[in-house]
C-alpha cells in the first residue's frame, strides 16, 4: 500500500511522457521511412533502439540491486542517477551531432570528413566531461541545497564520486556508436552493450554485497561496477574501429591530438541544441525526483522504480531518431545501388591516397598487376566492392582492383585542354 500511494504523485508525469513519446515517435518514424525502405529502416533502427535500451539497462540493473540494500540506498541512487543523467544527456548532444556529420560525409564517400567529425566529436566530449565532472563531484552539497535529507544526500554523493568517472566513457561510446551507425554498422554496438549489461549485473552482485572474497562496497560498488562495464565496452569498440580491416582506413585515432577547429565548431554548433532539447524533455523527470525527495525516502524510492519504466519507454523513439539522423549515409534513395561491403552508393568518386598504387586484374595480391599509378590525388570512380578490395575506373576508362586503404574519399578532378582547339 505504501509503495502504490508513493507512486501516485508520479502518475501525472506519464501524461506528459505520452505526449513527448507520441511527438518524437511520429517524427522519427516519418524521417526514417522517408529515407529507407522498410527492411533497411528496421535493419538500422532496431539495433539503435536496442543499443539505447542496453545503455540505460545498466542503470536499471543498478536500481534493482541497490533496492535490495534498502529504501534509503534506493532513494539515494535515484537522486544520484538523475543528477548524472541530466549531465550525460546534455553531453550526448555532442555525440549525436557526430552522426549526421559523419553520415553526410559517408554519403559523399568522404573518408576524411568522417574522420574529422568523429575525432572532433571525441575532443568535444572530453572537454565537456572535464568541465561537468566538477559539479558531479560536489553532488552531496548540491542535493542538500536542493532540500534533500542529509543522510540520503550523503549516500548519493558517495555513489556519484565513483559513477561520475564513467561520464566520459559513456559519451565516448556514444560517439563511436554515432560513427558506426553513420556507416551502417550498428549491430556491433548492440552486441557490445548487451555484453556490458551482463558484466555490469555480475559486478554489481559481487561488489555491492561482497561475494567471491571481496569486501562489500555498497553503493560505491554499484558505481564501480558500471565504471568497469562501460570502460570495457569503450575499449572493445575502440579496438574494433581501429583494427577491423574494413574500418582501419578511417584512421580515427591517427594523429588524434591534431586540432581541427572548423570541424570542432561544427560539432558544437549542432550538438548543444540537441543536448538542450533532450534535457528539456528529461529534465521534467529530474525535477520531479527532487520534489519527491521532499516527501521522504520511501516516496522517492518508489518514484525511482516508476522512473525506470519511463526511461525505458523514452529510449525507443530516441533510437528511431538516431536512425533518421544516419539516413544521409545511404545516398540518394532506395533505387541507388549500394556496395555490399560499405553500403555506400555505387558508383561513387574517390581519389588515390598514395604515389604508388598497383591496379590488379582481380581482388587479391595473387592477381597480376595491370598498371601502376604513380601520382597521389588522381580521381577515380569506385564501381564494385569485394571484401577489402575496390574495383576502380580512371579518367581514361581503365578498370582494375586496388586495396581500399589506398583510396581517399576526397574528390579531385583533372582539367584538360579541349581537343583540337586552343586551351583558352
Amino acid at each position: 500500500v505504501a509503495l502504490f500511494s508513493a507512486l501516485s504523485p508520479s502518475f501525472a508525469t506519464w501524461g506528459n511522457l505520452g505526449n513527448v513519446l507520441q511527438q518524437v515517435s511520429i517524427t522519427a518514424i516519418i524521417a526514417v521511412f522517408a529515407h529507407f525502405s522498410i527492411p533497411a529502416a528496421l535493419a538500422l533502427g532496431l539495433p539503435l533502439i536496442g543499443a539505447q535500451l542496453a545503455q540505460v539497462g545498466m542503470n536499471v540493473t543498478n536500481t534493482v540491486m541497490l533496492g535490495w540494500l534498502g529504501p534509503l540506498e534506493l532513494a539515494a541512487a535515484v537522486l544520484g542517477w538523475q543528477m548524472f543523467f541530466v549531465v550525460w544527456m546534455f553531453g550526448s548532444g555532442l555525440a549525436y551531432a557526430v552522426m549526421p556529420l559523419a553520415a553526410n560525409a559517408a554519403g559523399a564517400s568522404d573518408t576524411r570528413g568522417i574522420r574529422r567529425s568523429v575525432r572532433m566529436g571525441l575532443w568535444a566530449i572530453l572537454a565537456y566531461s572535464a568541465v561537468f565532472m566538477v559539479p558531479l563531484w560536489f553532488a552531496e552539497p548540491v542535493l542538500k541545497a536542493l532540500g534533500q535529507q542529509p543522510d540520503i544526500a550523503a549516500l548519493a554523493g558517495q555513489y556519484m564520486r565513483v559513477l561520475q568517472w564513467s561520464l566520459v566513457l559513456q559519451l565516448f561510446v556514444m560517439v563511436l556508436r554515432s560513427f558506426l551507425s553513420a556507416i551502417e554498422r550498428p549491430r556491433i554496438v548492440l552486441v557490445a552493450l548487451v555484453i556490458g549489461v551482463v558484466v555490469n549485473a555480475i559486478l554489481n552482485y559481487v561488489l555491492i554485497f561482497g561475494h567471491l572474497g571481496l569486501p562489500a562496497m555498497g553503493m560505491a560498488g554499484s558505481g564501480l561496477a558500471t565504471l568497469i562495464a562501460v570502460g570495457a565496452v569503450a575499449l572493445f569498440l575502440s579496438l574494433y574501429c581501429a583494427r577491423h580491416p574494413l574500418l582501419r582506413g578511417y584512421e580515427l585515432f591517427v594523429r588524434f591530438l591534431r586540432p581541427d577547429w572548423p570541424a570542432f565548431r561544427e560539432v558544437l554548433r549542432l550538438g548543444w541544441p540537441i543536448g538542450a532539447t533532450i534535457v528539456a524533455e528529461v529534465g521534467l523527470f529530474t525535477a520531479t525526483s527532487i520534489m519527491m525527495g521532499w516527501f521522504g525516502p520511501l516516496q522517492l524510492a518508489a518514484h525511482g522504480i516508476a522512473l525506470q519504466l519511463a526511461s525505458i519507454a523514452f529510449m525507443v523513439p530516441l533510437g528511431l531518431a538516431g536512425a533518421a539522423a544516419a539516413a544521409p549515409a545511404s545516398g540518394a534513395g532506395p533505387d541507388v545501388a549500394l556496395g555490399p561491403v560499405t553500403k555506400l552508393p555505387l558508383p561513387r568518386y574517390a581519389s588515390l591516397k598514395t604515389d604508388r598504387v598497383n591496379l590488379r586484374e582481380g581482388p587479391s595480391k595473387d592477381h597480376r598487376t595491370l598498371w601502376v599509378f604513380q601520382r597521389a590525388g588522381l580521381p577515380v570512380e569506385i564501381v564494385a566492392e569485394f571484401e577489402t578490395w575496390r574495383r576502380i575506373r580512371d579518367s581514361e576508362g581503365t578498370e582494375g582492383w586496388v586495396l581500399h586503404s589506398l583510396l581517399s574519399g576526397r574528390r579531385t578532378a583533372i582539367v584538360t585542354a579541349p581537343k583540337g582547339g586552343d586551351a583558352n
